[in-house]
């Protein structure tokens, strides 16, 4: 938590008591969060990473214990107060946590047991080794004993899933699903000492009860009424967090349309409905917020280890992974984790992939890569997996050094990095003499650029044609025209059809350096380039 002018940025903070008391600034969601609790169902919901699934469930812990005082304010104060006299009905919760487990042959059964017996020591239990026992015991001692039927909460319940597929873990697997159907199995022979349940978790894994035995399963992932519930939309942004982008603005001396903008594609872009609706990543803006810069901080929050682990051998194949792909939502809606699973249906588990698109006629979706943010990690945890030599090109620094020379104007420099990553994709290592096709180098070097974080166009057209490809920057604007070296004067036809069709001269007005970049394919990359600055 940081204090910022007298605010205070909830970074890091899952407990909505400790955010409510302490004055943090709080984006309130109690609405969602009240409506969802008026219904009598085991509720799911996947999202990303640390996209505030823990908070959510201690806004649902603070409303089924009564803590008013806590809501003050807040819809839910007043949604509540509909209830008349059943108003704030305190009843007992029982929190689950997975995540931080010390994994063993027994983790899951002792993440069970372990927190049964705290709880026991309130509403008493039996004793044992049997999570079914003890459970059903509880669950029937804290009903009677308050009157009030008991809600349970369950965060990350995929955790140890996910960590028993490690090679020397896998013989755990089997054993910690085994004993979470023993656990899940509670809930439906004991539905009447049950009055709400919600889990979270990043993954939905196939053959679980917890998806197929329970018969009032309500899953929430791709649910349009709760888009919004975790995540933060433009909107709230704005209005919320104003004088976080104001002291933004001061600090990075840029307008606040740009950092506004800047913002946008760095940190939004998630969309988990057929609605367009989208939402930033909490975590990563209030790291910006905090910190006063822009940059990329969802990759150091911890990757899921299986994204690695599971997709195919790479050697170079970024640009594959970050080409957008079209599906089915039925299809969408019924991705379930399994030990093998395509790499689109991985991407979109772990939270690499969104919802970028969805066209109504044929109820059908393009997904893809949601912002600059997660392409970048893309390309971090990928880099063992790259081609040998390709780790030291797709480094932090080198990226970091690539889009300084774009943003300085620094052609020469941004085109040998630009040289040296085309070297190393998987089209330039082809057998001599396949030929040179120069609509392929020209689409991996619109991913490069859009992996980067950059506004790229392609295929921009104008009164007199079309030019390749256009890169804006905050200060300059770089028209490219390519041509393979099968072209008599390649360069010279290149840098010539640009300044015949006017395809650079039309962005002077907009008062930023204007570079015409030709470039020459060959068939292992670019074999010559030149620049000429339009004035």
């Amino acid at each position: 938590m940081f204090d910022i002018d007298g605010r205070r940025l909830p970074t890091g903070l899952q407990s909505f008591k400790k955010i409510r008391e302490e004055g943090s600034i709080y984006v309130d969601k109690t609405d969602l969060m009240w409506r969802m609790a008026q219904g009598e169902h085991v509720y799911f919901l996947s999202r990303p990473r640390r996209f505030g699934k823990s908070l959510l469930l201690n806004t649902f812990k603070a409303y089924f214990l009564g803590q008013k005082e806590l809501f003050e304010g807040l819809a839910a104060e007043r949604l509540e107060a509909q209830r008349g006299e059943k108003a704030w009905t305190k009843h007992p919760v029982f929190m689950f946590e997975f995540t931080g487990a010390s994994y063993g042959e027994e983790a899951v059964k002792e993440v069970i047991l372990g927190t049964i017996a705290e709880y026991e020591e309130e509403y008493g239990g039996s004793g044992g080794n049997s999570i079914k026992l003890r459970f059903s015991n509880l669950l029937k001692n804290a009903t009677r004993q308050t009157g009030q039927r008991a809600v349970v909460l369950i965060d990350e319940y995929d955790s140890p899933l996910l960590e028993s597929l490690r090679p020397e873990r896998r013989e755990w697997h089997e054993r910690y699903k085994e004993d979470l159907r023993t656990f899940y199995k509670v809930f439906k022979v004991m539905d009447e000492y049950v009055r709400f349940v919600f889990v979270t978790g990043i993954t939905r894994f196939s053959e679980l009860s917890l998806f197929s035995g329970l018969n009032n399963l309500v899953d929430l992932t791709f649910d349009e009424g709760y888009a919004t519930v975790c995540g933060l939309t433009q909107e709230e942004v704005e209005e919320t967090y104003a004088p976080e982008i104001d002291r933004l603005v001061e600090r990075l001396g840029r307008s606040r349309e740009e950092v506004l903008e800047s913002l946008k594609m760095a940190y939004d872009g998630y969309r988990f409905t057929r609605r367009d609706v989208h939402v930033y990543n909490p975590v990563s803006l209030f790291k910006c917020f905090s910190q006063g810069r822009l940059g990329f901080y969802w990759y150091n929050t911890g990757t899921p280890w299986v994204l690695t682990q599971l997709l195919p051998d790479f050697k170079g194949g970024v640009e594959e992974l970050e080409r957008p792909k079209r599906m089915n939502f039925a299809q969408l809606e019924s991705l379930k984790f399994q030990e093998r699973i395509d790499p689109t249906g991985l991407m979109m588990q772990a939270g690499y992939y969104t919802i970028l698109s969805h066209e109504d006629e044929f109820d059908s979706c393009e997904i893809g890569l949601p912002n600059g943010e997660v392409k970048f990690a893309l390309i971090n945890e990928l880099q063992p997996h790259l081609q040998e030599g390709s780790y030291d090109v797709y480094s932090f620094t080198v990226v970091q050094n690539f889009v300084r020379a774009i943003r300085s104007g620094d052609v020469p420099k941004f085109m040998d990095y630009l040289e040296r990553f085309i070297s190393y994709t998987p089209y330039s290592n082809r057998p001599a003499g396949s030929g040179v096709h120069e609509d392929i180098f020209r689409n991996i070097v619109h991913i490069l650029f859009k992996l980067m974080g950059m506004y790229v166009q392609v295929e921009v057209r104008s009164l007199a044609g079309r030019s390749d490809m256009e890169v804006m920057s905050e200060k300059g604007i770089y028209v490219f025209e390519f041509k393979t070296s099968t072209v008599q004067d390649a360069l010279q036809s290149a840098l010539g059809q640009i300044r015949e069709k006017g395809y650079a001269s039309k962005h002077l007005p907009e008062g930023k350096t204007v570079h015409a970049i030709g470039v020459v394919f060959g068939e292992k990359g670019i074999v010559d380039w030149g620049e000429e600055v339009v004035e």
